[in-house]
């Protein structure tokens, strides 16, 4: 009777301890910090300069033009994992998760010079961070927080995320607290939102956009 036991401990043992050794072992997620400082390269801005993109409209009601719609559809999960309130900014962090059987190349260049959309790279490519900002009986706010840019021509501007698999993205956004404040605004639900551009191949043009894409949840943010 003994021996079992001990044959019985050893072996609860072993299953709370395979499944802890297994959890240590788990990757972190990696994190892209688009809050430090933006990179530059060495050749002259003068030279490369940054590109001026034209955003194309399409006709909208009574012959007024628009800016035109998506119809790319991003295979992409977005969940908002934390939001941090400064005196002027929000720095917000999103969990990223391709939710398609393909990878899915992530923008992440956040060079001074472009280099990614200069003339002669293919598959040129934007993506916007933003954040949402809901208001009782208002149109939603959508503030821009940060752009990265990418090129199939320069691997190195672009994150695989392989099916299923995820990445992290800490970005900052400006926050209008004096003007929400002055309305009585003390509490507010922010919700990321992204965005990605395509870029002609042969011109600074913007051939299409995705459809937005806000985050899975809402997080609270206190303003006063």
């Amino acid at each position: 009777m003994l021996r079992f036991r001990i044959a019985l401990v050893e072996t609860m043992l072993i299953l709370v301890i395979v499944p802890a050794f297994l959890l240590a072992q788990a990757p972190a997620l990696r994190l892209f910090d688009l809050t430090t400082p933006i990179s530059s390269s060495n050749t002259p801005r003068d030279i490369l300069g940054p590109p001026s993109i034209s955003i194309p409209s399409v006709p909208g009601p009574g012959g007024h033009n628009s800016q035109m719609l998506g119809t790319v559809v991003l295979p992409l999960i977005i969940q908002l994992t934390s939001v941090q309130r400064t005196e002027t900014e929000l720095v917000a962090e999103i969990s990223i998760a391709n939710d398609s059987p393909k990878p899915f190349y992530l923008p992440v260049a956040r060079d001074s010079n472009h280099l990614s959309l200069q003339p002669g790279n293919t598959g040129r490519r934007q993506f916007l961070f933003q954040l949402a900002f809901h208001f009782p009986g208002e149109t939603d706010i959508v503030t821009l927080g940060e752009i990265t840019e990418g090129s199939q021509s320069l691997p190195s501007s672009m994150q695989e995320i392989s099916p299923g698999g995820t990445v992290k993205v800490r970005y900052r956004v400006p926050l209008l607290l004096d003007r929400w404040i002055a309305k009585g605004i003390g509490i507010v639900d922010v919700q990321a939102d992204c965005v990605e551009r395509i870029i002609d191949n042969d011109r600074y043009n913007i051939s299409d956009q995705s459809q937005t894409l806000r985050s899975i949840n809402t997080v609270a943010v206190i303003l006063k």
